[in-house]
């Protein structure tokens, strides 16, 4: 993986994609996590091309990561039952990438896990994160491992959520885990 900001990520065939049939559920994953990221307000409604690129740009994102098909949004009265977390997928020095040609086959053993978590009830939201484009301030090593993928999860407790954790792909491939509340405001 690279450190350097200004590469240019590689090219990555996306032709597939073109084939797989939208996951049940993307779109609403898609607004609820804009919605979190407070891309828009409530009342508000997105026009349609928006929300159409947002659901192309949101399947091309996470490929076949699995985003939730029934999970309650985040705003829902009934998703308020268990306490939301973070779960950051790092990659540090340890990580080791999937050998050329086999990348489907990791995104699909994700998928897997994010299904499973999915069918349990417990995820929110999965994201897989791009490069990062910018640190600040540039002098900073606030860092050191890239997050490479954001999960939101419901668990009642840190233990449950960092037992949940444990279960990700991720770690088999040398990848780190940071699991952190999210604070309710």
């Amino acid at each position: 993986m690279s450190t350097h900001l200004d590469d240019d990520p590689p090219e990555v065939d996306l032709s597939s994609l073109n084939d797989a049939p939208t996951p049940p559920g993307l779109e609403r994953g898609v607004v609820d996590g804009l919605r979190f990221r407070g891309a828009f307000r409530p009342p508000r409604r997105i026009p349609l091309a928006a929300a159409a690129a947002a659901v192309f740009l949101a399947g091309v994102g996470v490929g076949v990561w699995g985003v939730p098909s029934g999970s309650p949004g985040l705003g829902d009265d009934a998703s308020s039952a268990e306490p939301l977390w973070a779960v950051t997928l790092l990659s540090g020095p340890e990580y080791r990438e999937p050998p050329a040609g086999q990348e489907a086959s990791r995104v699909a053993e994700y998928a897997a896990w994010a299904n499973q978590l999915d069918r349990q009830g417990r995820l929110v939201l999965a994201e897989e994160l791009g490069e990062p484009v910018a640190r600040l301030p540039a002098s900073s090593d606030f860092a050191p491992a890239a997050p490479v993928g954001l999960f939101l999860i419901r668990a009642a407790s840190a233990a449950e959520a960092s037992r949940v954790a444990e279960g990700a792909p991720h770690l088999v491939y040398g990848g780190g885990i940071a699991v952190q509340p999210v604070v309710p405001h």
